[in-house]
């Protein structure tokens, strides 16, 4: 194993995107962005990776630890973690026999030897503090000719309704193989607790209404906690304003040519997840067909032509950000 320090980073600096440009040639396994001066993962609005101008790789620093944490990576507040290997791959089928457990691992890293140009466009928040810094250090190997990469592709919405509520999937020569699809809630709170110290700007969720801290204390030691929809909501030394009802998802099925190929509530999926080592994560809902580590096992939209999530919501509305991580030549 190899370890470079990346030094083409330019434009660092709060309220500006950073650009991240990487040498050409190795194999990119990980890559790991060091935050210093202050700077947190938090902070980071969106991260965008670019092979040749285009972008393969879409997410936000919060959306990104989150997902990390999910895989069980230890992922520090301060660091970006870019992972393209596979930890948990298992030797599969070809047509040639078994593949080697080793190249199943790397199968998704980035072969920068296939290409013109590869960046990674950071953007810092405008609240990022004076004089925050990055630094990158790659985990690399030798070239290869595998054209296959991991890309993260981005979309969003929301659900207004209690409801039966469909997102389509990309099929046929617009379809990809996916790894895993990843729901984050976008508006999501922790359940409100009582004698609990919050911060101005945290969310909660009560009843089926979301709030947001207003004045940092400790919650009532007894009660309901907020109620209303109004603002000033006294709750021991804490004070919270009502932003909007929420909902949640009480069932989710994955459909394809009008079969549906795997259901449940979240809690079965997190049972099955956490069986297989996977940590849930609040606000997080996570289809992944690479559970076992077998490829074999993956979801191909390419070789169908009517897929989708359904997901079934509670209350609402409910708002959600969608990434899928799907397996894809490279020059795609």
């Amino acid at each position: 194993m190899r370890k470079e320090k990346l030094v083409n980073f330019q434009n660092i600096a709060p309220g500006q995107t950073a650009i991240l440009t990487c040498p050409l040639g190795p194999t990119y396994e990980r890559i790991k962005i060091n935050l210093t001066g202050g700077l947190l993962i938090s902070m980071i609005t969106n991260i965008v990776g670019k092979i040749n101008d285009k972008p393969f790789f879409t997410v936000t620093g919060n959306d990104l630890l989150a997902e990390n944490l999910y895989e069980g990576r230890s992922n520090p507040t301060n660091l970006l973690l870019l992972d393209f290997t596979r930890m948990n791959a298992k030797s599969s089928g070809s047509k040639m026999g078994a593949t080697a457990q080793t190249s199943e691992m790397l199968l998704t890293c980035i072969p920068s030897a296939l290409l013109q140009k590869l960046t990674f466009e950071i953007t810092l928040a405008a609240t990022a503090p004076a004089g925050c810094s990055m630094t990158a250090l790659a985990q690399i190997n030798d070239p290869t000719k595998n054209p296959m990469v991991l890309k993260k592709l981005y979309s969003a919405g929301a659900f207004p309704y209690a409801q039966d509520n469909d997102i389509p999937l990309a099929v046929g020569m617009a379809g990809a193989v996916i790894k895993k699809m990843f729901v984050h809630q976008s508006n999501y709170g922790p359940a409100w607790a009582t004698s609990t110290a919050y911060t101005v700007g945290q969310l909660v969720t009560d009843g089926s209404n979301l709030y947001q801290c207003t004045t940092a204390g400790t919650s009532a030691s007894s009660g309901a906690g907020p109620t209303g929809t109004g603002t000033g909501i006294v709750d021991g030394t804490a004070q919270w304003a009502y932003v909007s009802a929420a909902g949640s998802i009480s069932y989710m099925q994955v459909r394809n040519a009008g079969v549906i190929i795997w259901e449940g509530a979240p809690a079965d999926a997190q049972g099955d997840q956490t069986d297989y080592g996977k940590v849930t994560q609040a606000g997080l809902t996570v289809f992944d067909f690479d559970l076992q580590g077998f490829r074999d096992k993956w979801l191909n939209t390419a070789v169908t032509n009517n897929v989708f999530l359904r997901l079934t919501t509670t209350g609402g509305p409910f708002n959600w950000r969608l990434y899928q991580d799907i397996v894809d030549p490279v020059q795609r």
